[in-house]
């Protein structure tokens, strides 16, 4: 998509630094700590430099959903737990709700799992909120709004503007998925019952197709991993190998999730300039 920026007044970048990202190039994801996504700033599921959905918020009927931790397991891969109090529910918060997020080069799927420590089953409403987007990322980066026009190709999936990227909303075990792109609004709905000292797992993701862009994901095994794996790390002193061995793990994996390939030729890789705003091949940045 092509932008002209006087077309859109100059506005503050967005800031990052509070946002918790998860990428696995091209597609990249910019959340709050919590892992809600909520349409404000930078916040986002992109590919490339389309921004495909500007929020994604649940909610677990009328319960207050309290973050607890963010752990990130690599680049591409973060669980989310919080606590869920509501009125009328135990005092003691024993409800716990994780949303697990994986991004892959083709979308990104969440497992959201409830754990209920309360001695009765819980019967509860979960819903997931989204809104659908196409918006150039260059917009996104200038803070201006902008509504490019949807698409509706199929029960679930949508596109936009002649870009040649599609997005799919799936989930294989809800009770409801509404869809609609007047109003670019979309929700995911499970009614569950949480047995007692049981886990409760629900699903659900967005594939995401791209054909025009001149860069894909690299053919095979992610490389910076695979030559890591390959040295010998044993100059290093055993005291400080644990350390050292996690910090040389998550290096690779943050350069693995940046690794693009020339369309043409996937095994012609090199390093994005940066996310979000540089998802592509720039200067002495990608060297």
């Amino acid at each position: 998509m092509n932008v002209n920026l006087k077309d859109y007044p100059m506005t503050t970048q967005p800031f990052l630094h509070a946002l918790t990202n998860t990428i696995h190039s091209p597609v990249q994801v910019w959340s709050t700590p919590s892992g809600q996504i909520h349409p404000v700033g930078a916040q986002g599921i992109y590919c490339f430099d389309d921004r495909i959905v500007s929020s994604a918020i649940l909610h677990v009927d009328q319960a207050e959903i309290e973050h607890l931790r963010t752990r990130k397991a690599n680049a591409g891969h973060a669980t989310f737990t919080s606590a869920l109090k509501a009125e009328g529910w135990p005092a003691d918060p024993k409800l716990i709700v994780s949303r697990e997020r994986s991004v892959g080069t083709d979308g990104v799927s969440e497992m959201i799992t409830f754990q209920n420590g309360h001695a009765k089953p819980l019967k509860v409403t979960i819903s997931l909120e989204l809104r659908l987007d196409g918006t150039d990322i260059t917009l996104v980066k200038t803070d201006s709004l902008s509504e490019p026009s949807l698409t509706q190709l199929g029960d679930h999936t949508w596109s936009w503007a002649s870009t040649g990227v599609s997005a799919t909303l799936r989930s294989r075990d809800a009770t409801t998925i509404e869809f609609d792109i007047p109003t670019r609004f979309s929700r995911i709905t499970w009614d569950a019952t949480i047995a007692p000292r049981c886990r409760t797992e629900l699903h659900w993701g967005i594939d995401i197709t791209n054909t025009c862009a001149p860069f894909s994901a690299p053919e095979g095994k992610r490389t910076v991993v695979d030559t890591l794996s390959r040295m010998n790390l044993d100059s290093i002193p055993a005291d400080l190998q644990s350390d050292a061995g996690r910090l040389v793990s998550t290096a690779a994996s943050d350069l693995d999730s940046l690794l693009l390939a020339e369309r043409c030729n996937s095994r012609d890789i090199f390093l994005a300039a940066g996310a979000p705003w540089f998802f592509t091949l720039f200067g002495r940045d990608s060297l």
